[in-house]
């Protein structure tokens, strides 16, 4: 392999992989290892046992709403979650939407309501209710539950937004990538005449 095409290929694969594309009002977000899907007597008072599943991977969206209220709150649409569980052998998709609202870093407050399915199948509303761990944001950090005693379902939403991939490197490995072509000599295949 020529040096240039050679030094392109190892920029280009450091470079950050690209985010999906968004407008500027959406942030794309990727659930960190401390996520996992809980079962169980969460916050009951039942005997149930509690389980945690921390095999929790995926992302998902924010996208800020205009608000006509003065003050420190600001709502999102949580859109277009893709996540998946992992229990034992069984992987299952969750997919869904909701609504995130926070008043960092005014308030330490923060609200996730969040309409899912598990591998199509709809489960109760998730609501964390106001809870305070909000000054961290845009790092989020919220355990949401349906409602009820004793077994319920929810998750531990440990999330913050995936990196932009940095426009100088990008473009440094397109110059090195075109210049590695423009200064490499063609090839021909076999048998064909050069000339």
């Amino acid at each position: 392999m020529k040096p240039l095409l050679l030094l392109a290929t190892i920029v280009l694969a450091a470079a950050p992989i690209a985010a999906p594309a968004r407008s500027d009002d959406e942030v794309r977000y990727v659930l960190t290892a401390e996520s996992a899907w809980l079962e169980g007597c969460i916050v009951g008072v039942c005997l149930c046992p509690a389980i945690q599943f921390d095999d929790l991977t995926g992302d998902f969206a924010l996208f800020e709403l205009p608000t006509l209220q003065p003050g420190p709150w600001r709502l999102f649409e949580v859109r277009d979650v893709h996540w998946t569980l992992g229990r034992g052998d069984a992987r299952i998709a969750i997919r869904g939407s909701g609504l995130y609202r926070t008043a960092a870093p005014v308030l330490d407050q923060q609200r996730l309501v969040l309409d899912l399915e598990l591998d199509g199948e709809a489960i109760e509303t998730l609501d964390s209710g106001l809870v305070a761990d909000a000054l961290f944001f845009p790092k989020i950090d919220i355990q949401a539950l349906t409602p009820g005693d004793c077994f319920q379902k929810g998750v531990r939403l440990v999330a913050a937004p995936v990196p932009e991939p940095s426009p100088v490197l990008q473009q440094m490995a397109a110059l090195l990538a075109l210049a590695a072509l423009v200064l490499s000599p063609p090839t021909w295949p076999a048998g064909r005449p050069r000339g």
